[in-house]
């Protein structure tokens, strides 16, 4: 990064280093994707890292569902 600190500034409600962590004289790590995501959107950083909320599943598509349902029919006729 060309010699310059990057500083994380904690916003109210986003997740501070907990009081556990700070007990043990241990500094908090924050890979590269943690910190862009919390530079791109807090909100998302909290919800991944702080609420470790996971993503929904993506629908399954049709023609994945039909596709299997076709090979069990064959299977079973065979």
């Amino acid at each position: 990064m060309g010699g310059h600190a990057m500083t994380l500034v904690p916003t109210p409600g986003l997740g501070l280093p907990s009081a556990n962590i700070l007990s043990q004289n241990r500094m908090p790590t924050y890979s590269h994707s943690r910190i862009e995501t919390f530079r791109h959107c807090p909100r998302k950083y909290f919800f991944r890292y702080i609420a470790k909320i996971k993503p929904p599943e993506p629908p399954e598509q049709i023609a994945i569902v039909l596709g299997s349902r076709v090979h069990d029919v064959l299977a079973y006729l065979q």
